[in-house]
């Protein structure tokens, strides 16, 4: 769940995704700079179907989670040095 003010950020979903466009949100909010936290407790409920999209094809799923993780998230990585996860980890022994 995203703040509508996020939302407006973000723009629109892209709906040339058949399976993935949640996951592609959210991989753009994540590129964005924008943290992601756990509440725990249920927020909403998830129906699972053997007749959804992503059931039906799964190697559409799998294509479109390959193609939100090359456009969003691998350039976030890419941008960010690997120094911090050096210095991080040596710090916190």
């Amino acid at each position: 769940m995203l703040p509508r003010a996020v939302l407006l950020e973000l723009g629109p979903r892209d709906e040339t995704m058949a399976v993935a466009s949640d996951f592609e949100l959210n991989a753009r909010a994540a590129a964005m700079g924008r943290r992601f936290g756990l509440i725990a407790a249920p927020l909403m409920a998830h129906r699972v179907s053997d007749a959804s999209a992503s059931a039906k094809n799964p190697l559409i799923t799998f294509l479109e989670g390959i193609y939100v993780f090359q456009k969003n998230v691998v350039p976030m990585l890419a941008a960010k040095s690997a120094l911090h996860l050096i210095i991080r980890s040596s710090t916190t022994r």
